[in-house]
Parts: structure tokens; C-alpha cells; sequence
């Protein structure tokens, strides 16, 4: 289901077109609802009287923070939007699209369990990516369209605070333990991908970082140095796509790369300058199946 918001207050404007909340009773909504036009958003109380929350049988939600109007909303508006649009517990797929909040961490995303497929698109403002690492269930992430964001790291992972309190403890952190398929797409100023804080004094390792990884996906991220450690020395990686990322280029091309013998281990490397044919035709259903 598709449901377009007008920014009117008034319920229903047209057959198609309506408020936040004139979605309060449909509780019944199950399987997929994309919610379009949030930028015309008037009154933010509507949000809340959508109570997605309540949708039980929703497990599938797309938020287009797109708007019709000249002027756009600020970056604190739509943060409070987005808290609003709790979707439910048992959600398994989830879009956010043009959202212009410079963080993406609202408090109901982390203890979505089930949730399996997460895009961030267009959300050009964001500085950090949200801890997706502490996400149990997640297989398949796609990240694209943040000219905001410069640097990726423990906070992707979102192991801060827990490598700090395990110092004494022998117990092992996993950030993105059924993590498969990852993209990285049109990141303009991204620059570095790392973490710093994975071992102990005794040099151990404190993290277990994507066990389950095979494809990895980075195009069109011209400013990205480097992939980190716990990408390139990952033995479950079964294809890795760089394509359009210049200095990942110099730095990983085959048989003459500084890092090539990095990452020769991996059974399928296509490093590319311009997108192969094959490529372009695939890469919009990478995560179809």
C-alpha cells in the first residue's frame, strides 16, 4: 500500500491523498506500506496518531521524507518526525528516503529484532550511519546518497560502549553477526572506514565484525582510502565490487595495488573504473531476493 501525504489538516484531500491520521484505525494494514510526501507534514501530532506501532502485521515500511513545497523543513523537525513513526516491533524490511536530519538513531530503531533489510537513501545531512551493528537479525544493508558523511566507524558497529565494558571480561562482542550482503553507494565525501577500538591490552581480540559477510558492494565513493582490517583480512567474503571509487582502485587493483595481496584471497574481485554492462543492469536488484 502507498500512502501520500498532503500536509493538509483536514483528513483526505483526494482518494489518494491524506494525513498521517487518517492511518490511526487501519490496524488491520498488514505486509508492505510506503509512506510518501512526509516533507508536507504540518502538524507533528499526526504522526503520532498514525500509531504504525500498533500495525502488527506491517513488515515491510517505507518513509519518503519528500515534499512538495519550495521550502524545506529543518533538521530537528524531521528528527522529531521520524521518532514519531514507530513502526512495529516485529518489522522486517525498512526504508528511509530524503531525510534531512544531520543523525539517523531514532530511539525505536535499535530494538527492531527482526529486522532483516535496511536502506538509508538520500539522506544527504547525516554525519553518522546509526549502530546497525547491534541489530541481530539484519542480512542485507544498503547505504546510499549521504553527502554528509566523511568517516565510518565504532559507531556503525555500535560497539563503543561495549568494548569499553568487556576490558575485564572474556566474553566476545559480534557486530552484525547475520550480516551478507553490504553496499555502499554515491558516498561523495566519505574518506575513511575504520575502527580503533578492538583489542585488549593482551592483544586479543575484543569483537567478532560481520562472521557471515559475502558480498560487499562500494560504487561511486571517489574519496574512500581504504577498506579496514576486519573487511579485507575476512575469509567468508565471497565477492567484492569496487566500481567508480578511484583510490580504492589504485590502492586494490589487481597485481599491482600496494594492497592487492590484501584482498587476492577473495574468490571474485571486480575492481572497475566504468560500470560494466553485466553490472549496471543487476545493481538495482541487489537485494531482490
Amino acid at each position: 500500500m502507498e500512502f501520500i501525504v498532503s500536509g493538509s489538516t483536514d483528513g483526505c484531500g483526494s482518494s489518494n491523498v491524506c494525513t498521517l491520521a487518517s492511518l490511526e484505525n487501519l490496524n488491520h494494514l498488514g505486509g508492505y506500506l510506503c509512506i510518501s510526501g512526509l516533507g508536507n507534514v504540518v502538524d507533528f501530532c499526526e504522526a503520532k496518531k498514525a500509531e504504525l506501532k500498533k500495525k502488527k502485521n506491517l513488515l515491510h515500511v517505507d518513509l519518503f521524507f519528500n515534499s512538495n513545497k519550495e521550502e524545506g523543513r529543518t533538521n530537528e523537525e524531521d528528527k522529531f518526525l521520524l521518532e514519531a513513526l514507530q513502526p512495529p516491533s516485529n518489522l522486517e524490511q525498512l526504508k528511509i528516503a530524503q531525510y534531512r536530519g544531520n543523525t539517523l538513531s531514532p530511539s525505536w530503531l535499535i530494538p527492531l529484532t527482526k529486522l532483516r533489510r535496511p536502506t538509508l537513501s538520500y539522506c544527504e545531512n547525516c554525519e553518522r550511519l546509526p549502530p546497525l551493528g547491534r541489530l541481530p537479525s539484519l542480512e542485507y544493508l544498503s547505504v546510499n546518497n549521504m553527502s554528509g558523511l566523511k568517516r565510518v566507524g565504532d559507531e556503525f558497529l555500535g560497539i563503543e560502549s561495549d568494548v569499553a565494558s568487556s576490558s575485564s571480561s572474556s566474553s566476545l562482542i559480534v557486530a552484525f553477526p547475520k550480516l551478507k550482503y553490504l553496499k555502499f553507494e554515491s558516498l561523495d565525501e566519505w574518506e575513511e572506514w575504520d575502527t580503533t577500538t578492538r583489542r585488549r591490552e593482551d592483544e586479543e581480540d575484543v569483537v567478532t565484525i560481520m562472521p557471515c559477510l559475502r558480498n560487499l558492494t562500494i560504487d561511486f565513493c571517489i574519496e574512500l582510502k581504504a577498506l579496514p582490517d576486519y573487511i579485507v583480512r575476512k575469509t567468508t567474503l565471497e565477492e567484492l565490487n569496487i566500481n567508480l571509487c578511484s583510490k580504492l582502485k589504485e590502492r586494490y587493483e589487481r597485481g599491482i595495488g600496494e594492497d592487492w595481496s590484501k584482498i587476492s584471497h577473495i574468490p571474485n574481485v571486480n575492481i572497475e573504473s566504468t560500470l560494466r554492462p553485466a553490472y549496471e543492469s543487476q545493481r538495482d536488484s541487489f537485494y531482490s531476493e
